[in-house]
């Protein structure tokens, strides 16, 4: 980071600033990405600070306060899908940091203002983002490209989401892959109780599932029906899913329904319970959309199926 031009300006045309402070906007803080924050702050050239409400959404784990050195309220404000921020666009206006990095969410109509004042004063804006997941057509992809041609630069998950950007148009030169992170909580949460129902967990038997958010575009109702076909030819099969979400009674009585053993524990966080689960699994299945539990499942060497829908890279005008 500190090998970019606009960096390597700042820090030569004004030698009394002795970091580069850099405002990190996110809706909330998820706890997940604790360490990547951690890792930011200690960054020896930079000065971080993270702006976010600070009440969760679908019931995700957040950052405390006194977790990270340096926070900024902003309040959420939700019409359906839109999401404005208050407090975002004034804190670019007030030009107290050097950079600014944004979720790159078009849903986020704050940040489209936010971005162009940053860019009018001069400062450099930066969109962490998953990017492309397949070629759009149509409004999505005008939509797509217009507002990620607001940031200086993209900071993706993966190389796909790259490779797609390029087939549509926009800038290699405004693209680099930073990956994606997790982390677990070391213990500051009590989940005595999840620890134990894990630990009551059925013996003898092939234990499949995942740590995930239970929701529709995980697909986890196809686990369960493939469990429920190798069960009928007499393999003993249970399933665990550890985790919360909008899809946790359909699982439940589709479970009922086909006779599968399925065992939901509710969300765990800390070290310590989150190795016990993977103590217990077999394999994680995740039939679509499998994102950090990918990373986290193998760290913990559990090996993992999912789909292998790679998208087309092509664009509708035939540009690879």
């Amino acid at each position: 980071m500190t090998d970019t031009p606009w960096i390597r300006k700042r820090q030569e045309t004004d030698e009394r600033i002795s970091k580069i402070r850099v405002l990190v906007t996110y809706p909330f803080l998820p706890h997940y990405r604790l360490g990547v924050f951690r890792a930011l702050e200690d960054l020896a050239d930079f000065d971080f600070e993270f702006a976010a409400d600070e009440e969760s959404v679908a019931g995700i784990l957040i950052i405390d306060h006194h977790e990270l050195k340096k926070r900024a309220h902003l309040r959420n404000v939700r019409l359906g899908r839109i999401l404005w921020q208050i407090g975002a666009v004034s804190e670019a206006a007030r030009r107290r940091h050097d950079a600014y990095i944004y979720v790159g969410d078009a849903s986020i109509t704050s940040t489209w203002i936010a971005a162009v004042i940053a860019r009018v004063n001069k400062r450099p804006v930066l969109f962490w983002t998953i990017g492309w997941h397949r070629p759009e057509t149509g409004a999505k992809r005008v939509i797509r490209l217009t507002f990620y041609r607001l940031a200086d630069r993209l900071l993706l998950y993966g190389h796909i989401g790259r490779q797609i950007g390029l087939g549509c148009g926009y800038p290699e030169r405004k693209m680099s892959v930073i990956g994606n992170s997790v982390t677990s909580l070391s213990g500051d949460v009590n989940e005595t109780s999840g620890i134990e129902s894990i630990s009551q967990l059925p013996r003898g038997r092939a234990m499949v599932g995942a740590v995930i958010r239970l929701t529709p575009q995980k697909r986890l109702d196809l686990l369960i029906q493939a469990v429920a076909v190798i069960s009928r030819s007499h393999r003993p099969v249970s399933v665990l899913l550890v985790g919360d979400g909008p899809e946790k009674e359909r699982l439940r009585r589709l479970a009922t329904t086909l006779g599968v053993d399925l065992h939901l524990i509710g969300p765990l966080y800390t070290d310590e319970a989150i190795a016990s689960v993977y103590r217990h699994m077999s394999v994680t299945v995740v039939p679509a959309a499998i994102g950090l539990t990918a990373i986290q499942s193998l760290s913990h060497g559990v090996p993992v199926i999912s789909d292998d829908d790679r998208p087309m890279r092509r664009c509708p005008n035939g540009r690879q």
